[in-house]
């Protein structure tokens, strides 16, 4: 037993030995000095991950049977028109049976548009009878856009057709002729309004001129006129240019309104024609002539006389024209038209807004420079006429802002009011400017 036992001690005290000798010591563990140690690495940040904005809008379309721009009832919804919210991506949607489009737009990675706008994107086969996009929506609204088929658009009874398009036809009276210069440069823009009575069958100018010859001119040169859907413009000038509109009065008040972000002569062409509600454009020129012959001297300067003849390239897209298409959303109102601005007080429910007059007196050539705003009204689809709250702020550089307020029926919105305005001059002869606002697209403030 004890040599068994001796041995076996033997054995164990071999066996540690072994292990020991296997067994690396704390100095043998380091990292020999041949060797470069790699520092702990600290873990890789998560890359920031920007979430995507997502936005809706509500547009309708409908069949504008009567092409009047108002949505009538009984007038059916449109289907397979596509509109398209912006400024974002991803949004383009086309109306369904029931008209309706629910555009859902995402932008990736970016933050949500503040002021965002509806527009049409595509129509094939009919022709818009409301502007063509409504600007700083309200997301909670509904945006409608009403459109005619292109085989449908009536010819405007006062016009017939012509070798070239449309012409005005010769039995149309014209009862008075009121025009617009507006001169865009570096600084303000400058206004020349003039308006031309008839009396008696003849045009006569307040500066005793007999003016009867050239209005007849004007109404003669609505010519070869063809039916569009959008404005552009030609701009020879490199800073400074003119833009012109012009109002025609016929009987019963029905108004034909000509336009031209041009110079107006050939070359500088198009001209724009607005009747009931729908734009056309003639690129010949006659307009610009008949309307060069039919302003003053020192306003006939800024035409081009000896422009080359009109080349079709040369056009550049233009912003609907405040007058007629464009924001805000008015026809007619010569010369208060181009800087009006309007909405809905959502307090009061009233049509609030401003309008703005400078004093040009020290260049001013027009015969009835226009020196503030006497009276304004509106008159409602009832005919019910309700007179408007108007107050003048005077502010520096010899400028005048009025500021309106007009009531409007608690029950229910109208879709467009008609507006009339008086306009004092510096000859203390009244001038009252007419138009229409259409408030379906007004923005609510």
């Amino acid at each position: 037993m004890k040599q068994k036992s001796h041995f076996l001690a033997s054995l164990g005290l071999l066996l540690f030995a072994l292990l020991a000798a296997c067994t690396p010591s704390a100095t043998e563990t380091a990292v020999p000095a041949t060797e470069t140690a790699v520092p702990p690495q600290a873990p890789s940040p998560t890359a920031e991950i920007m979430a995507d904005c997502f936005q809706t809008a509500t547009a309708l379309a409908w069949l504008d049977v009567n092409g009047d721009g108002v949505q009538d009832e009984g007038e059916p919804p449109l289907p397979g028109i596509e509109f398209v919210l912006e400024p974002t991506v991803y949004s383009r949607t086309t109306s369904d049976e029931n008209g309706m489009a629910h555009i859902f737009a995402t932008t990736p990675g970016g933050q949500c548009a503040e002021s965002l706008s509806i527009a049409v994107s595509r129509h094939e086969g009919y022709l818009l009878t409301t502007p063509d996009h409504v600007t700083n929506i309200d997301l909670d609204q509904i945006y409608a856009f009403g459109f005619q088929a292109e085989t449908a658009v009536s010819v405007p009874d006062l016009f017939v057709e012509g070798a070239s398009g449309l012409d005005v036809a010769a039995d149309w009276s014209v009862t008075a002729v009121n025009y617009l210069f507006k001169w865009i440069g570096d600084g303000w823009s400058a206004y020349e309004f003039e308006q031309i009575e008839g009396v008696n069958g003849r045009f006569i100018h307040a500066n005793g001129r007999d003016m009867t010859s050239q209005v007849e001119q004007l109404r003669a040169s609505l010519t070869g006129l063809e039916p569009v859907d959008e404005v552009a413009f030609v701009n020879s000038w490199t800073d400074d240019y003119p833009e012109w509109y012009v109002e025609l009065v016929g009987e019963n008040g029905r108004s034909v309104l000509l336009s031209s972000d041009s110079t107006g002569f050939r070359g500088h062409a198009p001209w724009y024609v607005l009747v009931d509600g729908q734009l056309y454009r003639q690129t010949s020129g006659d307009i610009g002539f008949a309307v060069y012959d039919l302003v003053s001297e020192d306003a006939q300067d800024y035409f081009t006389l000896n422009a080359p003849a009109f080349v079709e390239e040369q056009l550049e897209p233009g912003a609907r024209s405040s007058i007629f298409y464009g924001a805000p959303d008015i026809s007619g109102l010569l010369p208060i038209a181009a800087n009006l601005a309007y909405g809905i007080d959502a307090a009061s429910g009233n049509l609030q807004g401003t309008f703005v007059f400078m004093d040009y007196a020290d260049y001013d050539t027009s015969t009835y420079p226009i020196t503030g705003a006497q009276q304004m009204q509106i008159t409602l689809p009832d005919g019910q006429v309700q007179l408007c709250d108007l107050q003048p702020e005077e502010t520096e550089y010899r400028t005048t802002i009025w500021h309106f307020s007009c009531s409007l029926p608690a029950s229910s919105l109208p879709l467009s009011v008609n507006v009339a305005v008086q306009l004092t001059t510096s000859t203390e002869r009244v001038l009252i400017s007419q138009g229409q606002i259409n408030l379906s697209s007004a923005d609510v403030k």
